[in-house]
């Protein structure tokens, strides 16, 4: 549809004469169609189940039966999550240990194996109560998509 407009304009000889004009039409609400707001819909479902699962992987004790049922909900940077929130609250990282974290941290930046002739960063494994532990997680978090 074509909205018009009626305008009047006098003439320089007195004689009026209308003008048809387009008008601005009705400002239109864009509608997000129904495919991208299923869409969004599932990825706001997703993350809110995500941030539950983060919530029960926070607190001893951890089942692997429970560990197992949530990582199909899960990626990598939700696992990260979970490692630092446990670590926030002084648990190791990985979610089936119950053990704290030790109260000495060291405060080296890296460290140094020997025997394989390898500098690692001990950031990581700060959150961690034992190298087991840090090896188990890593593993764990490098099979998640």
């Amino acid at each position: 549809k074509q909205w018009y407009q009626r305008r009047v304009a006098i003439t320089a000889g007195g004689k009026k004469k209308i003008k048809k004009a387009p008008a601005k039409a009705p400002a239109k609400t864009a509608e997000v169609p129904a495919e991208t707001k299923n869409k969004i819909l599932e990825r706001v479902a997703r993350e809110e189940k995500a941030y539950r699962i983060v919530e029960r992987l926070i607190d001893n004790p951890v089942s692997c039966q429970l560990l197992q049922k949530s990582l199909k909900f899960i990626n990598q940077s939700v696992y990260n999550d979970i490692i630092d929130e446990r670590s926030i609250i002084k648990n190791c990282g990985y979610p089936i240990c119950e053990n704290n974290l030790p109260k000495t941290i060291k405060k080296q930046k890296y460290g140094i194996n020997t025997r394989l002739n390898k500098v690692y960063k001990l950031e990581d494994r700060v959150k961690f109560c034992s190298s087991h532990c840090y090896s188990c997680s890593r593993t764990l978090r490098d099979q998640l998509s």
